[in-house]
């Protein structure tokens, strides 16, 4: 893990970069990376195969984390993920919610690149818990 960096606003929210074997999330599934404070609800990193995809742990319907149970964020199904706060799912690929409150709507994108089997995931800045974002 790289040391914290900053977004450079006026709150200078850190920004942490990750780096995580891809061995480490399941394939076809999904791991939950901690978040860097108490008020990061953490990433969603996925994979599928050798494609990787992580996402905030950020409901767009009520920005609420996913997980009610800490880390579970596969629905039942085990091709989704699923907020246990009001039922939606999304698709692991792309985080577009497929069904729930926020259908059409998607799950905060999270840059990751991965090289040599490391996946490395750049969360970016966070935005005030609570604020509504533009999907």
């Amino acid at each position: 893990m790289g040391p914290p960096l900053h977004d450079g606003g006026p709150h200078r929210r850190a920004v942490t970069e990750l780096t995580i074997p891809v061995a480490e999330i399941p394939d076809g599934g999904a791991r939950l990376l901690a978040g860097s404070d108490s008020a990061d609800p953490g990433t969603i990193v996925t994979r599928s195969g050798s494609r990787v995809a992580a996402f905030r742990n950020d409901c767009p319907h009520a920005h609420l984390p996913l997980d009610l149970i800490p880390g579970r964020v596969m629905a039942r199904d085990g091709r989704h993920l699923l907020c246990a706060n009001h039922g939606a799912l999304f698709r692991t690929s792309d985080g577009l919610c497929v069904r729930g409150p926020c259908r059409g709507r998607r799950l905060p994108r999270v840059a990751v690149t991965v090289a040599d089997g490391l996946a490395r995931i750049t969360p970016g800045p966070r935005s005030p818990r609570g604020a509504r974002r533009s999907s």
